[in-house]
């Protein structure tokens, strides 16, 4: 009969008496006046979020892809934005089941709020304070600035003389006034080279 070895047994701690007494101090939350429990007690309560869920239809604009679905998710603690997220799936041949893409990217976009909330600001811990300058400037969306007169009569000039789809051409022209500057920009390249 083979006998086993218990390695454990014969295992020394590397600890000194006097940081093995520290340590098991630090690892029992009992005592209230545990700096571990009264880190625990300082998250503990209730947080009034509410979650704005919205098509996302600058994902939607941007990407043009054919049975895209887009969420965009909007987490406020008050009127306050304080994260946004987004959740992307996408119909096809492979992916057929509507329902089930619909609230993947519902769930996504939740998610991805949620955690770029928790993991870039201290808004959901009470006892943490930040202005709310500071919070507002990092989540509100800065409007983009709308296309300038001037690339809007060159755009239309660019879109007249190229050899683009006649369907094409008119949806460039129905939407260049909601156009903005960089989208412009990006468009002039586009049909300029």
């Amino acid at each position: 009969m083979e006998t086993k070895t218990n390695y454990r047994s014969n295992y020394k701690s590397a600890l000194s008496p006097f940081h093995k007494k520290m340590q098991d101090k630090v690892f029992d939350y009992s005592n209230p006046k545990n700096p571990v429990r009264e880190e625990i007690n300082k998250n503990i309560g209730n947080f009034s979020l509410n979650i704005t869920i919205e098509e996302d239809k600058e994902t939607l604009s941007l990407l043009k892809t054919p049975g895209l679905i887009s969420f965009l998710c909007l987490l406020k603690i008050g009127q306050k934005v304080v994260g946004t997220g987004r959740g992307t799936s996408c119909l096809d041949q492979n992916n057929r089941y509507i329902e089930r893409s619909v609230r993947y990217a519902f769930n996504a976009a939740i998610l991805d709020a949620v955690a770029k909330t928790v993991k870039t600001s201290d808004v959901l811990y009470p006892n943490k304070k930040e202005s709310d300058d500071l919070i507002e400037e990092a989540y509100v969306a800065k409007k983009a600035e709308p296309i300038t007169p001037k690339q809007k009569i060159y755009l239309q000039e660019l879109l007249d003389s190229s050899n683009i789809d006649e369907d094409e051409r008119r949806g460039y022209l129905s939407n260049i006034s909601d156009f903005s500057r960089i989208e412009a920009s990006e468009a002039i390249q586009k049909f300029k080279g």
